[in-house]
């Protein structure tokens, strides 16, 4: 059955101005971004298949680009109106963390970076550079990629000392695998760029590891 066949107020466009968004099923609001099925299936038939075969809207909005368009009907205008919403609900995220808010805790740093890990399936490296307040003024992605690739030798960290005027200094990185136990590289990188920024007089407050809804400070397990 198509959509057009549907009732009015059955149609997820209309459903929606009648009744709210609240109202749809994940599916029908996919469908509002796929604007149109294919020959043989609805819109939200679509996004039916969608869900089912990522596992969910959480598992739908991580698959990388190339996965979602290897869906039968799934072309790049559709896939391209998927990503505009995940990267939208990604800011709204990112945005009402409290940006300007000092860093109290490892929960702090979580609601403020884990948006950054929405959509992806590689280890992204973020460093945030805080003034002696523990306030955030300056929130740099260091790359994405495997630990080796992506992290720089700790002399590398200096320069955002010293564009910022910064003195304290918290990395975060993910664990795309759900596996939060920090690894041997982790934490020898973690000491060995404490020692350095010491030197310097800066201070390395934390290192954090962030896996889905959950984290691990290396900090209160001791690593640094």
């Amino acid at each position: 059955m198509t959509i057009k066949n549907l009732s009015k107020e059955d149609r997820p466009r209309e459903k929606l101005l009648y009744k709210g968004p609240e109202s749809l099923s994940d599916s029908e609001l996919i469908a509002i971004l796929l604007r149109t099925g294919v020959k043989g299936k609805s819109a939200i038939q679509l996004g039916e298949e969608l869900l089912k075969t990522f596992g969910g809207l959480k598992s739908l909005f991580s698959a990388p680009f190339s996965e979602i368009t290897k869906i039968k009907g799934i072309d790049k205008a559709k896939s391209t109106s998927l990503f505009s919403a995940i990267e939208l609900s990604r800011r709204v995220i990112k945005y009402s963390s409290n940006a300007n808010n000092p860093i109290l805790g490892p929960k702090d740093v979580f609601d403020r970076i884990k948006s950054e890990f929405i959509n992806t399936n590689k280890e992204i490296f973020i460093a945030l550079y805080l003034n002696s307040k523990n306030i955030v003024i300056l929130e740099e992605k260091l790359g994405s990629g495997t630990f080796s690739s992506c992290l720089c030798h700790p002399q590398e960290f200096l320069r955002g000392f010293f564009k910022t005027g910064s003195s304290r200094l918290i990395l975060v990185h993910n664990h795309p695998s759900g596996d939060l136990k920090p690894s041997k590289q982790d934490i020898n990188f973690t000491k060995e760029l404490s020692t350095h920024l010491e030197y310097f007089g800066f201070e390395l407050l934390d290192h954090i590891i962030i896996s889905g809804e959950k984290f691990c400070s290396l900090k209160e397990s001791g690593n640094i």
